[in-house]
C-alpha cells in the first residue's frame, strides 16, 4: 500500500486515464500491484500498474524521492522486466523561489538539506546581465551536516539584480571538469523580491532509475535483490498512484483532479512558481575564488 509519511505532500486522490494503454502479454500479467521494501530508516515502494506506468517512492531521512515511468518484459522466457524511469525536461537543477517584501534589500536563504548533495555549490551576484568573474562557494569541503537554511545578510538588491548559482561538474573518470551556472533576474514587479529562496533539484541530478525486476519463489527481486512479494492495489489507490505519481510526468498538459475536501492537508493551495532562469552559462574552474560564504564554525 502507498503510505504517505509526516509531512509528505501528497496531491488529492483522482483520476486520469493514460492513452494508448495495451494488452498485457501473457509475461507480463503476474506483475501489476504494489511491492514494499522496509528497514528500519527507509522504505522503498514499487507499484506497477496494468497499462505497463509504475510510481516508485523512496523515503529515507529528509529524503522523500517519488519517480515515474514505464516498464514492459523483455525478450525471452522468464527473462522479467525492465523499469525505466521518464523525466521532465528542466531548465535548471537549482530551482529559485521569490517573495516580494517591502524595502530594498534582498535575502538569499538556501536549502541546505538538498544543495548539500550539489557537487561545490557556488554563488555570485551582479548589478548587470554580465556574469560576475568569480563565484564563490557556498559551502567549505569540511561540511559534513546541514541544516535546513542558511541565509546571507541583507544585500541591496540593485546590487544583486542578477544572481548565479551552480556546481562542479565532473568528468567520465570523476575528474572536476567546469562550472554548469544558472542566471536568474531579480523581479521587479510588484516591489521586486525581498526574499530568494534556492535549492538543488537531488532527484533531477541523479541518474535515470533504469532497473530490471522478476518475481521468483513468489517474490519480486530487483536488480538480483529480494525487493518483496506482491500486494493488490485496489482501484482508489491506483487513481491516486496515476493522479499524483504517473500523469504529472507522462501526461503533463493533463489537468490533476483535486481533492472536494478543501481541508485536505495534502492540497497545495498557495506558494509561488519557481522563478524563470535567463540562462545557462559553462564557466571554467578558475571562476570559482573566495572563502565559502558558510563555514561550520560560524553557524
Amino acid at each position: 500500500m502507498m503510505k504517505r509519511p509526516a509531512g509528505a505532500c501528497l496531491l488529492g486522490l483522482g483520476l486520469v486515464l493514460l492513452s494508448q494503454a495495451h494488452a498485457l502479454t501473457p509475461a507480463e500479467r503476474p506483475y501489476p500491484g504494489g511491492y514494499t521494501q522496509s528497514s528500519v530508516d527507509t522504505q522503498s515502494q514499487l507499484m506497477l500498474l496494468d497499462d505497463n506506468t509504475f510510481c516508485f517512492r523512496f523515503m529515507g531521512g529528509a529524503l522523500d524521492m517519488m519517480v515515474a515511468g514505464r516498464w514492459k518484459a523483455l525478450p525471452g522466457k522468464d527473462a522479467g522486466v525492465q523499469i525505466q524511469e521518464v523525466r521532465l525536461p528542466q531548465k535548471t537543477n537549482f530551482p529559485a523561489f521569490s517573495k516580494p517584501t517591502e524595502g530594498k534589500d534582498v535575502v538569499f536563504d538556501f536549502h541546505g538539506y538538498t544543495l548539500g548533495e550539489a557537487n561545490a555549490p557556488v554563488f555570485g551576484v551582479s548589478t548587470t546581465a554580465e556574469p560576475p568573474r568569480t563565484l564563490r562557494p557556498l559551502f567549505g569541503d569540511d561540511n559534513h551536516s546541514w541544516a535546513e537554511s542558511y541565509k546571507l545578510p541583507p544585500m541591496e538588491r540593485a546590487a544583486a539584480r542578477y544572481f548565479y548559482i551552480g556546481h562542479v561538474e565532473m568528468d567520465a573518470r570523476g575528474k572536476p571538469l567546469q562550472l554548469r551556472v544558472t542566471q536568474y533576474q531579480l523581479p521587479t514587479a510588484q516591489g521586486g523580491a525581498g526574499m530568494v529562496r534556492i535549492g538543488f533539484n537531488t532527484q533531477q541530478a541523479r541518474p535515470p532509475l533504469n532497473l530490471v525486476a522478476k518475481i521468483q519463489d513468489g517474490q519480486l527481486k530487483v536488480d538480483g535483490q529480494r525487493f518483496g512479494s506482491r500486494d493488490a492495489l485496489p482501484k482508489a489507490l491506483v487513481d491516486e498512484i496515476r493522479n499524483v505519481c504517473v500523469s504529472p510526468v507522462l501526461l503533463p498538459g493533463k489537468p490533476r483532479v483535486r481533492s472536494a475536501d478543501p481541508d485536505d492537508e495534502d492540497e497545495p493551495h498557495d506558494g509561488p512558481p519557481p522563478m524563470e532562469p535567463v540562462k545557462n552559462l559553462v564557466l571554467p574552474l578558475t571562476a570559482v575564488q573566495g572563502d565559502p560564504y558558510f563555514h561550520p564554525k560560524a553557524l
